[in-house]
């Protein structure tokens, strides 16, 4: 099953609940979205504990490690 909505809002991600009928949704087992706002977020997070991991003595492991927590685990 693919659903395409044309924003990245809370409102969209409705419509796909709206639209598929109950007995699909419950036999759903993965469901997949486009990681925008997430990934801005992670990345903040990931990019100040990296800076801070040097002022506390610990080697900056995460500098760089942007793409390794977005990845797949099979890519």
């Amino acid at each position: 099953m693919l659903y395409v909505a044309r924003d990245r809002t809370e409102e969209s991600l409705r419509g796909f609940f709206s639209t598929v009928p109950a007995s699909s949704i419950e036999s759903l087992r993965f469901i997949c979205t486009d990681m925008w706002k997430f990934g801005d977020q992670l990345n903040q997070v990931r990019a100040e504990e990296a800076r801070q991991m040097k002022p506390d003595g610990y080697e900056p492991v995460l500098k760089n490690s942007r793409w390794c927590l977005l990845k797949r685990r099979e890519n």
